[in-house]
């Protein structure tokens, strides 16, 4: 949030990684603003990674329910890894468990696990005049674990398990 993006120096086209980072920040304006900084520094590329879930939802109740469809499908995809044990599973499901109780155990200042669904990131990146490139991420791929990856119309990559998509790619510049 506080990094000086005008003293990166380059001598090339610049990509932007923002990975499972900018839900982190507590606030919209600050989201934005450090969107609106990132722009500054005239990207090539944008990648930004992101829960496609709304944490960031002040009404308890439905803060709730979103918890609970998102980490059920997440649970159900970590049980069906085939290539790692059971205590493996379980750190996985322990890590995440930390995130529910941020997400539905704290007050609401106090909270960092504030996802937004993929929509609210790409009405943010359009705000700050990024493109989305999303001719970029409509090739299919293929999962395993009943993840099925395939183009959003909204204009992002998901990920999803069944009717569930759990993390958005977004691409602009």
């Amino acid at each position: 949030e506080k990094v000086d993006f005008a003293a990166i120096e380059t001598s090339g086209k610049i990509i932007v990684n923002a990975s499972l980072a900018l839900h982190h920040i507590q606030s919209d304006r600050l989201r934005s603003e450090t969107i609106a900084r990132v722009k500054e520094m005239q990207p090539g590329a944008f990648l930004l990674i992101e829960p496609n879930v709304d944490h960031y939802e002040p009404n308890f109740h439905r803060r709730f329910q979103n918890c609970y469809r998102h980490f059920h499908h997440l649970f159900q995809v970590i049980d069906r890894i085939g290539q790692i044990g059971t205590a493996d599973k379980n750190a996985l499901k322990l890590f995440f468990g930390r995130e529910i109780e941020d997400i539905i155990g704290k007050d609401d200042k106090d909270r960092f696990e504030k996802h937004e669904p993929a929509s609210q990131w790409i009405d943010r990146l359009k705000a700050s005049d990024f493109t989305i490139k999303s001719d970029l991420l409509k090739a299919p791929v293929e999962a395993g674990c009943g993840v099925e990856i395939s183009y959003r119309p909204e204009g992002f990559l998901g990920f999803s398990h069944g009717d569930e998509t759990v993390l958005a790619v977004i691409c602009a510049n």
